[in-house]
């Protein structure tokens, strides 16, 4: 009953505003409205308020057959208002047509406004009351838009019946002429994208709502003529006006504009309007004049629709008095224009189940204009009464055959098309495939329900700002565009925010992000996401179904895009690129998805930020994320976490997450939604053996990446987040966009719906205040989320029952039950509230039920209060506490509580740790944290807690909690103001002050060995950067700091995570001031100093203290149980006396530790990892130790010091010990570029080092996704000293300055990796000469001594070859190691040097009989060797000339100097004859100089002299031919081994991918490749001339071998015949053998029995032995032959025991022969 009575009090408010409106708006007899308070008064105007009140008010009393719509706002914010008419307003019948009638255009040109007012009152009124209105809204769907340019109209002035010369009222608020702002189509000046790029805000609503719907016919309403004027309105020809600009359907038009004009009493004469005369009112736009832009031509060339334009007055604003009679002139016109709407034909386009055919194309023969069908498939073709041929035409369907039709006056012809499928059609052949790349290349360019077709283009930077820029000028309401960073070369990393309230984060409204663009050569997902953009921004708040999507989408999620996160890269990548790495890293040459901190560890590619990499992760944690897409290229496939494992190497095996299932859904999701994805099918032809089951693969199980962005997201950034591999291709051609666009456009938005799917909901306390950061965790799924500061959260999860327990910080936990609905189903919503928790529990447990620790305060400490508790302390623990207060100068200002084991005893083993608390009297939160620490220490140690113990038996720790006094003055509020006088800032500002003094005078004389100083004003830790560097020989790198900064941080509930926690962050600006506290301790002082800031608020409220303490307990222990890990020993000389002056160098940082004074005893806190220490003192050899550092544990080290030798090198030159420090430091200094490494040991125990140089990372034509990995480097050695002595000398010399060379600025790029070994024997002594000048004879220097190792053994003769292979005693340790250092890293070209001479040296040296070789032209047998010879000589300035340092010696003349060492000097087990021979090398030997140790001043000119010919050697590496041996099914083949034209030198492949190196000289060449189980493979390749080309590109070379199917030598199916045919005649001899046994078995002693089947062995038959008993005839010839019957024949009857000889003759009868 309440609700009828509700209803009919809706109706009869409704009934009195609507007759309230026609008393205000009176009908004259024509049904005009007047606008009046008084019947019959004078008509007026309706500005916009009236027109929205009296719209509304007309949808609620007519809301069946009105309804109200806005399809955009104007400059000023006004709704542009339509009212639509039709029976069943709100969903229109199936082929209904649509029409729409827009007025005022131009704000000052007000008739037409007006006449639609009337227009809808009259139609409204009428409705059921008048047939002809009746049959028309019943038929029609009618539009009324009274005015486009409600702005314009406001400002302009009744009675100007002239625009003003300023356009004011005509033109939008923004001066621009809406008609003149749509696309032309004869703008040939601007590309396709300027269909929407600046347009108005009126204009683009217009052209979306345009586009959006199936429009049939329109009539555009103006002023200031009288004359109906119709497209085309623009023309390309010159001038203004008066060439005809005519449209295909320019008869049918020309009828439409008669229709109105004959209808309208004075507008079909044609001269209302002096001077004017158009013949039938009607005029081509483009002959009347010109309009560029105009929307009538817009209508036509863009949508289904036909529109005239009407000009209804001569003045534009006439007065109001003159609107009844412009009505009436009018009414006809308007209906009959309206009827004209259903002339011609309609219809549907259906598929063979009946279902409608969107985007079909209506062709009429003849007419060169088509309109499309609608989304259900319905079609309107306006025609004039006549004949015609239509046809109909789909994508993926076959054309209809043309139909004849006859279209009649006032008649609809309704005709209905039905397409058969292209593939249901048999027997169509190259038919079929033709009419699809047809009709592809037709549609593509209206596909996927853009209002406006897009532009298929690559956007580089300013385009890309550009086009962002003016797709947030066209929609305001709906995009933001903000900057996440910059770049390395400072472009933006724009973001484009989609949102129906952007710039605002709306609790319970998820956020998402596409990322794409991360490496700069993978592009698709780049344009995809700017194509992506626009769809959703042209398609909210429109109908249908990407409407619909688009608008869902926008409402119930914030989307952010970023279309490009390596702007750099992208400018240099190449368009094109297929697989190449052009562009692929950031402008600093690092791969940006490598470059994230890895729950693996830190790696060479990510221990230092890229910029890039530092703001995305910032701003990944600015927001909350829920869900997440990295978009790249090179492959097709969707990728899930984990990409990394934990050893970073591929092992082909799944890394799961705790959300595996969930990953698999989401990469589902997508590959499911693409169009080919989900096939699985090997997508791409450079890497067809990929074949990812439907279309996805964990990124472990596909290669490891180390590093990865997705991992991250997920386990910092709250966000789960897949890869995309968009396609094959790179860089694909701008043309390829299209068909991208349209397999990945479900794909996209499918995903994005999928931040809907789990559980949702709030957080908060029992007051209700929302719980920001509180931890969301899931029982079975080890991955925690976390909720949004405004209390939000969003936890994806699939479909099924969950137990979800949400907790935080001074809460207790809260634990619920919840069901996760069906796929599809809504998500579940499930809020927590909170209730603190019981902290003395907490207490009892962790911090032995010291219940003042966490009980509630009132306020701070005070000075004084803290002093006594430590007084107390004291007393209470006076065995390990000790409270120093006023007993000197520091500890005046900073009173002190020193906690340790045995307070008193000796403390020189022990580490110093400093606690400070108050550095700020702003930030005071770690003057109670340290007192609550204090309390905590010694209850602990009282309790016999043995970590505790532990710490207090290792460590002093001086706890400080007041350095500031000012602490007091300021008031307890968040972030007090900052002021110049607080001890921290006049610390490093070096302002004098009692406190600050005092600090510095204690870091002086305490010598801390860490400390740690506690403070607020953020979430995060503070120390130096780059300072205490640790780089470990993996290449991974750490810090002492940071060791110090991760102990606190990672068992912090906040710290831990990357964000900071703080609703509005912190201040960079604070963040670096922060920073200088502990860089001036460390940098004046030498103590490490890291800085943890606790909390939000630089001043916590007093209330936040227990639950900090709660959080900051773990840190703060873990922190010192830093003191636990590390190594520490002593340092003494042979007779145990301890070195006090000795010095501990540790090579992975390049720095001292400091060695005690007393037991020179040394100590250092160090992260876990492998370690070289040298321990040095003055007059003992040094000694080098490695050493493994453990997590929380302590390595002890002893170094036992031995008296130095004497060295006997002159001045200037390096001996051992100096070569270990220099390359140590160079190691230190490029750590990513070097390698510094001990390969073994001398006799003597002295380490053997070799110092590498890498040159940057590249990749031969392969991608990381192909079979065939990276390539590697060819790479070169330089050895000297085997020799020893003073041989070596000016050799290592050389190579130190070719090191420090090649790490320069002026070295060139390296394309081969350089392995340098300074001294493989440095165990020799050196010979004492007065007379320097007297080793410049070649004869002379070295004696058997120094050419000897320790053990007396010449190690140049010590090493095995192809002359003797046979090693009759043992290796010499030296041997042995370079024999091993040359097995594992096979250099390409090895250059082994030499003095006392200046030649090179081929080999070989041995000849098996010492003496010199007749055989003086003889060379190498690879022409190789002669060549980098000849190559080594040219290069330098002396030794070309064949140059020989002893004249008396013709054997040393070497002629272009060059010879083969078994000419010059012959001898066996040279290192140059095993390199050779026995490994993969091309050695040559070179002679640098004739002195053996020059003076000192010549060692440079030496250098200068042999430079160009080392560096021509590491040039001449890269040259000659590189390749890869695979088998049949691109398999690498690990063992294979090539020879060159038939040479005796093998080159081996090295790398596990099948690679190899072989330089050689330009030429032909004849491989032969061979391989266990593999058939030798020939191949005939070339090697270019590169002097000639002028190009750097190395031959390469694919060699594919077949594996051996041979048995014994015999093809498999030969084998197999031939021993088929063996066995059947073995088994033939067998049966036949066989058979004769059983014969004889048959035979007795003196008869054969035969055995019929079933009778007894005994039992005789006469008939078949009768013939047996026959005497012989006397004429036989007989043959005895012995028959011998024994125990081992096979056959052998027991009964039968004599020797019997058997006659034989052919045919006759046998009988026995007595012997």
């Amino acid at each position: 009953m309440g609700t009828c009575i509700f209803h009919v009090l809706c109706f009869s408010v409704s009934t009195f505003l609507i007759l309230y409106s026609c008393n205000a708006y009176d009908f004259n007899g024509d049904g005009y409205l007047h606008q009046n308070s008084e019947k019959n008064s004078t008509p007026s105007y309706h500005n916009y308020k009236q027109l929205t009140s009296l719209f509304h008010n007309l949808a609620d009393t007519y809301p069946s057959i009105a309804k109200l719509h806005t399809i955009g706002k104007s400059v000023e914010d006004r709704e542009l208002w339509v009212l639509e008419i039709s029976e069943n307003v709100a969903n229109r019948s199936l082929m209904k047509p649509m029409f729409k009638y827009v007025a005022n255009m131009h704000g000052d040109e007000t008739v037409g406004r007006e006449l639609l007012i009337a227009l809808a009152q009259y139609l409204l009124f009428n409705y059921g009351k008048v047939e002809r209105l009746t049959k028309l809204i019943n038929t029609t769907d009618i539009f009324l838009m009274p005015s486009l340019n409600p702005d314009g109209f406001e400002g302009s002035k009744e009675g100007n019946c002239e625009s003003e010369d300023n356009t004011v009222g005509r033109d939008n608020f923004h001066h621009v002429d809406l008609n003149r702002n749509f696309p032309d189509q004869f703008d040939t000046d601007k590309e396709e994208h300027s269909l929407y790029e600046e347009r108005e805000p009126e204009t683009l609503a217009m052209m979306t709502w345009i586009v959006s719907n199936p429009f049939v016919l329109s009539g555009n309403l103006h002023g200031g003529a009288v004359v109906a004027s119709y497209p085309y309105d623009n023309s390309n020809s010159s001038g203004d006006c008066c060439t005809p600009s005519l449209t295909p359907d320019n008869d049918l038009f020309s009828f439409l504009a008669k229709k109105y004009s004959y209808a309208h009493p004075t507008m079909h004469k044609g001269t209302e309007c002096k001077p004017d005369n158009f013949t039938d009112g009607i005029t081509n736009g483009a002959f009347w004049f010109y309009v560029k832009g105009g929307m009538q031509d817009f209508n036509y060339l863009h949508s289904n629709c036909f529109e005239v334009t009407f000009e209804l007055s001569c003045c534009k604003y006439p007065n109001a008095e003159v609107l009844p009679k412009e009505w009436e002139k009018n009414k006809e016109s308007l209906l009959s224009f309206m009827e004209s709407t259903h002339m011609g034909v309609k219809g549907l386009v259906l598929d063979k189940n009946g279902e409608g055919i969107p985007k079909a194309e209506i062709i009429v023969h003849g007419i060169d204009h088509k309109v499309v069908t609608s989304k259900r498939g319905e079609y309107w073709r306006l025609l004039l009464p006549g004949t015609y041929t239509i046809s109909a035409s789909a994508w993926s369907y076959l054309p209809s055959e043309p139909v004849t039709i006859r279209i009649t006056e006032n008649e609809t012809l309704i005709h209905h098309f039905t397409l058969e499928p292209l593939t249901d059609v048999p027997h169509i052949g190259h038919y079929v495939e033709e009419e699809m790349i047809k009709q592809e290349s037709r549609i593509i360019q209206r596909v996927d329900s853009f209002i406006f077709p897009p532009v298929y283009e690559h956007h580089n930077y300013d385009k890309l700002t550009t086009f962002l820029t003016n797709l947030v000028g066209n929609y305001p309401n709906i995009t933001r565009l903000y900057s996440a960073g910059t770049s390395a070369k400072g472009r933006e990393l724009w973001v484009l925010e989609i949102s129906d309230n952007p710039g605002v984060h709306e609790p319970g409204e998820p956020e998402f992000k596409y990322v794409a663009n991360m490496h700069g050569n993978e592009v698709v997902g780049r344009e995809l996401l700017l194509l992506l953009a626009k769809y959703l921004c042209e398609n909210y708040r429109t109908s249908g179904a990407d409407g619909n999507r688009a608008t869902y989408l926008v409402d119930s999620i914030r989307i952010h895009l970023m279309p490009t996160m390596n702007p750099d890269g992208y400018e240099i990548a190449n368009e094109g690129d297929k697989d190449g790495t052009q562009g692929r890293e950031n402008a600093n040459g690092v791969d940006l998805n490598r470059n994230f901190p890895d729950q693996y560890g830190i790696t060479k590619w990510n221990n230092v930020a890229e910029v890039e990499t530092a703001a995305v992760m910032k701003w990944i944690t600015s927001y909350p994320f829920v869900l997440s897409a990295n978009l790249h290229g090179g492959s097709l496939v969707a990728n899930y976490p984990y990409d990394d494992n934990l050893d970073g190497l591929n092992h082909e095996v799944k890394n799961p997450s705790p959300d595996d299932a969930l990953f698999v859904y989401l990469a589902k999701t997508y590959s499911k939604a693409h169009k080919t994805m989900h096939l699985g099918r090997p997508p791409c032809a450079l890497t067809p053996k990929e074949n990812f089951k439907d279309g996805i693969t964990n990124g472990a199980e596909w290669y490891a990446v180390n590093g990865g962005m997705q991992d991250w997201n997920y386990l910092h950034g709250n966000c789960m987040e897949i890869t995309i591999e968009m396609g094959c291709y790179k860089f694909p051609h701008a043309s390829e966009l299209p068909h991208f666009w349209d397999l990945n456009k479900d794909a996209l938005l499918t995903f994005m719906e999928k931040v809907h799917i789990g559980v949702q909901g709030f957080v908060s306390d029992s007051e209700g205040r929302m719980i920001g950061n509180a931890t969301i965790s899931v029982a079975g799924i080890d991955h925690d989320i976390h909720a949004a500061e405004s209390g939000d959260y969003w936890r994806l999860l699939l479909p099924g029952k969950y137990q979800i327990t949400a907790f935080a910080k001074g809460y207790k936990k809260s634990v619920m039950d919840v069901v996760v609905g069906p796929e599809g189903s809504s998500p579940t919503i499930l809020n927590f509230t909170l209730l603190g928790d019981d902290s003395s529990q907490w207490s009892a447990i962790n911090d032995y039920h010291l219940l003042e620790n966490v009980a509630p305060r009132a306020s701070y400490y005070s000075n004084s209060q803290i002093s006594k508790l430590f007084a107390d302390s004291e007393n209470s623990f006076h065995d390990i506490a000790e409270f120093q207060a006023g007993d000197n100068l520091i500890n005046t200002a900073l009173h002190t509580l020193k906690i340790t084991h045995e307070l008193g005893a000796p403390e020189e083993k022990k580490f110093h740790i400093l606690l400070l608390g108050g550095v700020y009297a702003t930030q005071p939160v770690g003057r109670e944290m340290l007192v609550r620490l204090a309390k905590h220490l010694l209850a602990g140690y009282n309790h016999g807690d043995p970590t505790i113990s532990a710490i207090l038996h290792n460590a002093v720790i001086h706890i400080i909690p007041v350095v500031d006094p000012g602490f007091g003055s300021f008031s307890e509020k968040c972030n007090p103001e900052s002021t110049e006088k607080e001890t921290g800032t006049l610390f490093y500002s070096g302002t004098p002050s009692l406190a600050s003094d005092a600090l510095k005078m204690l870091l002086r004389t305490e010598k801390f060995d860490m400390a740690l100083s506690l403070e607020g004003g953020g979430y995060f830790m503070s120390y130096p950067e780059n300072k205490l560097s640790i780089q470990f020989d993996s290449g991974n790198s750490s810090s002492i700091f940071k060791m110090y900064s991760n102990r606190y941080a990672q068992v912090h509930p906040v710290l831990s995570e990357a964000a900071d926690a703080c609703p509005t962050g912190t201040s960079n600006g604070f963040k670096s001031l922060s920073d200088k506290f502990p860089e001036t301790v460390y940098e004046k002082y030498g103590v490490p100093l890291v800085s943890a800031h606790i909390h939000c608020c630089k001043y916590p409220p007093s209330r936040d203290l227990p639950s900090l303490w709660r959080e900051n307990l773990d840190s703060l222990m873990n922190y010192l149980i830093a003191v636990l890990q590390g190594v520490n020993g002593y340092v003494v000389g042979p007779d145990g006396s301890a070195l006090r002056t000795a010095t501990v160098w540790l090579s992975e940082m390049n720095a001292n530790i400091p060695v005690s004074s007393n037991l020179a005893y040394f100590k250092m806190s160090l992260p876990a990892g492998k370690y070289m220490l040298k321990a040095s003192h003055p007059g003992y050899e040094d000694v080098i130790k490695k050493v493994i550092v453990q997590p929380n544990k302590v390595t002890e080290v002893k170094f036992v010091l031995q008296f130095a030798e004497k060295s006997t090198l002159p001045e200037g030159y390096h001996d051992y010990y100096k070569i270990v420090n220099k390359l140590s430091h160079l190691n230190s200094e490029y750590p990513r570029e070097t390698k510094f490494y001990s390969f073994g040991q001398t006799a003597k125990k002295r380490d053997i080092v070799a110092f590498e140089i890498s040159p940057e990372l590249r990749v031969m034509g392969e991608t990381e996704h192909t079979e065939l990995p990276r390539g590697h480097f060819p790479s070169v050695a330089f050895i000297n000293g085997i020799q020893g002595g003073s041989k070596g000398a000016v050799g290592k010399e050389i190579l130190l300055q070719l090191s420090e060379y090649l790490l320069g600025h002026q070295a060139p790029k390296l394309k081969a990796t350089v392995h340098i070994i300074p001294d493989a024997n440095p165990d020799h002594s050196y010979m004492v000469s007065s007379k320097v000048g007297n080793l410049c004879n070649s004869t002379e220097g070295n004696s058997t001594a120094e050419n000897s190792n320790q053990n007396g053994v010449n190690l140049e003769s010590s090493f095995p070859s192809n002359k003797q292979n046979e090693v009759t005693k043992s290796l010499q340790p030296e041997t042995e190691a370079l024999m091993k250092w040359m097995e594992e890293h096979e250099p390409s070209i090895t250059v082994i040097l030499q003095t006392g001479s200046l030649h090179v040296s081929l080999p070989p040296y041995g000849n098996g009989n010492g003496k010199h070789s007749r055989r003086k032209n003889w060379i190498p047998s690879i022409p190789f060797l002669k060549h980098l010879g000849d190559i080594y000589v040219s290069h330098h300035e002396t030794m070309n000339k064949g140059f020989h340092c002893n004249d008396s010696l013709p054997k040393d003349n070497f002629e272009n100097g060059t010879v083969i060492g078994e000419l010059w000097k012959p001898h066996d087990g040279s290192f140059l004859d095993y390199a050779y021979s026995m490994t993969n090398t091309l050695p040559i030997e070179v002679f640098v100089d004739c002195c053996l140790l020059p003076e000192k001043s010549r060692l440079a000119q030496i250098w200068e002299e042999n430079k160009p010919s080392l560096l021509a050697m590491i040039n001449e590496s890269w040259k000659g031919l590189h390749g890869y041996i695979v088998d049949e099914e691109n398999h690498p083949v690990k063992e294979a081994k090539i020879i060159v034209n038939g040479s005796d030198h093998v080159t081996k492949v090295i790398w596990q991918d099948g690679e190899f190196w072989r330089p050689l000289t330009p030429g032909q060449y004849v491989l032969t490749a061979s391989a266990p189980n593999f058939l030798p493979a020939t191949k005939l390749v070339y090697v270019a001339d590169t002097s000639v080309s002028k190009s750097d590109k190395v031959s390469q070379v694919i060699i594919t071998m077949v594996r051996d199917q041979r048995v014994l030598g015999l093809p498999r199916m030969i084998f197999i015949m031939l021993t088929g045919f063996i066995v059947m005649f073995v088994m033939a001899i067998a049966l036949g053998g066989y058979t004769a046994c059983q014969r004889r078995k048959r035979i007795g002693k003196y008869d054969f029995f035969p055995l019929p089947g079933k009778l007894s062995l005994y039992e005789e038959d006469d008939g078949e032995s009768e013939i047996f008993r026959r005497p012989l005839k006397e004429d036989m010839e007989t043959a005895r032959r012995p028959f011998h019957d024994d125990d081992e024949d096979s056959c052998t009857d027991e009964d039968d025991d004599d020797d019997i000889d058997v006659l034989m003759q052919a045919n006759r009868e046998w009988r026995k022969v007595p012997q």
